[in-house]
């Protein structure tokens, strides 16, 4: 059996910030009392993977946002066409029967 360590995971998760943030590896480790080595032990044990996700989510916020964007500008493009035209939108229009087909589709043929 392991013995536990004195520094719980969030403490060690705050060292990782800390070094992120700009302090340099020295200076977090004199101030916690470890040695250089236990903090780069602690990095591959426990930093790794959370700092990729950080990046992988912020990533996949940004696509959200720009095709949120993207379905806004669509939306309000209809909506002018649809003015344009002088009509109300057809709710109908975009659901499509067992075979995949709109309802205009249907009756054409």
């Amino acid at each position: 059996m392991g013995r536990k360590s004195r520094f719980s995971h969030d403490q060690i998760q705050d060292a990782f910030k800390q070094v992120e943030g700009g302090s340099t590896v020295v200076e977090v480790c004199r101030v916690l009392g470890i040695a250089p080595k236990t903090y780069y032990r602690w990095r591959t044990a426990f930093g790794g993977p959370e700092v990729s996700e950080a990046k992988h989510l912020k990533q996949l916020e940004e696509e959200n946002r720009r095709l949120r964007r993207i379905v806004a500008d669509q939306a309000l493009n209809l909506q002018m066409l649809n003015d344009m035209l002088g009509r109300a939108p057809d709710p109908g229009a975009w659901q499509r029967d067992r075979n995949g087909r709109t309802p205009a589709m249907a009756q054409a043929s």
